[in-house]
């Protein structure tokens, strides 16, 4: 394989592994080929295991999609850069002996003449894996966001990229020696406080730990979180407005379904199939990915659920105006959005619950989504695993933005 594959048919993902790649600048000689690593590196105690699988998880859907092979710590060792009981994983690549990093930043135009969200996901795959926020040893306060990069091209042109998203005052901290003695510090690429917000809106994370940093570090002045998986799979950025297009994305199950049914609701099966299906390929719209829904499929869910909220089959519903079937809504209960996450289709049967109008309102908007998410993942969650669909409830929080 070339390396100079990733700059193919770029894509966001192909673009984040190149960001990675090119700011690591790690790359080991194997049996004539060349092994490029993307490497995700935490200091011991530093991060939580929960943490470190969400993002491995994340990385191995994209890492599948563009040919990387994915590995944690505990099998690379110290020859790939995790020794002193570092923490994570890296995404490796293999390619020609005769491909280096200037062989890649020669075609780079080809990231630099794409739209807005490969320069973007660029930029995440350059500081994802390996950066770290500077604090002030008085008041604890964050003073910039640091990455090790030793090549001056890679510096000049993320400082390009990062121009193009508002985010201009970026400085090179070079190598020094350490107050503290040992290896001298590499040299860093350093984005200063003055640019942390608007990388927080702009640009994002999809590593859990440092976006938590982030999200704590901004609690007043940017308190909403934007779930962005239409871009990388487990992006967010944050705001300082609330966001409505989860809910959105989530009433459309019952739109099509109004749009679609104008006289009669007919189901088409009389139980679940309990098989995986083949992920639905995006469409896209202003560079954004859109999973469309069957409506077929929501129609046989609210079926095989006789037309009853899951919740509580009491609760009450009452009779459509367009056929003579009670009224509930239904729900993908792990949101379409998030489809790039999984490697088989979310919109199946097994993953669409029926909810009253009153749940599914509590379910986006009450203080005890929480409870409801729960009850729904304990009926359903054997049936999500029969079609591929592994998930826990901290996930399901964690996509439903209850932390």
């Amino acid at each position: 394989m070339s390396i100079l594959n990733l700059l193919t048919n770029i894509t966001p993902e192909k673009a984040y592994f190149l960001g990675g790649l090119l700011v690591a600048n790690e790359f080991y000689f194997n049996e004539g080929q060349n092994i490029w690593s993307v490497p995700i590196r935490h200091n011991p105690g530093q991060v939580s295991q929960h943490d470190i699988k969400q993002h491995f998880d994340f990385l191995k859907i994209m890492s599948n999609d563009v040919g990387g092979k994915i590995f944690d710590s505990s099998v690379l060792g110290s020859n790939l850069g995790f020794s002193a009981g570092k923490k994570g994983f890296a995404i490796l690549f293999q390619s020609s002996k005769y491909e280096n990093l200037n062989v890649v930043l020669d075609n780079f135009q080809i990231i630099q003449n794409s739209d807005k969200n490969i320069k973007r996901a660029f930029l995440i795959g350059a500081f994802d894996g390996r950066s770290s926020f500077d604090r002030d040893t008085v008041t604890g306060n964050i003073r910039n966001i640091a990455v090790d990069c030793d090549d001056k091209k890679v510096h000049d042109i993320i400082s390009a990229l990062l121009l193009e998203f508002g985010i201009a005052a970026l400085s090179q901290n070079e190598s020094r020696e350490r107050l503290s003695g040992g290896r001298p510090r590499k040299n860093q690429l350093r984005i200063p406080k003055s640019g942390l917000a608007n990388f927080a809106i702009n640009i994002g994370f999809i590593s859990p730990f440092r976006f938590k940093i982030f999200r704590q570090y901004f609690s007043q002045d940017l308190p909403f979180i934007y779930n962005e998986d239409d871009i990388l799979p487990g992006l967010k950025t944050l705001s300082s407005k609330l966001p409505n297009t989860f809910y959105e994305e989530n009433r459309l199950d019952e739109i099509v379904i109004e749009e679609t049914n104008n006289k009669s609701i007919i189901p088409t099966i009389s139980q679940y199939a309990g098989v995986p299906k083949p992920k639905i390929h995006p469409s896209f719209t202003n560079g954004r990915k859109i999973y469309n829904r069957n409506p077929q499929i929501a129609i046989n869910a609210l079926s095989l659920a006789n037309y009853q909220c899951e919740i509580d089959a009491a609760h009450p519903t009452f009779i459509r105006r367009k056929n003579d079937k009670p009224y509930t809504e239904p729900h993908h209960l792990v949101p379409m959005a998030f489809s790039d996450r999984f490697d088989v289709s979310l919109d199946v049967e097994e993953n669409i619950v029926s909810l009253c109008s009153h749940c599914h309102n509590l379910l986006h908007y009450g203080k005890d989504a929480k409870d409801l998410l729960a009850l729904l993942l304990d009926k359903r969650k054997h049936l999500l695993k029969k079609v591929g669909i592994n998930v826990d409830i901290d996930d399901l929080y964690e996509m439903y933005k209850l932390y």
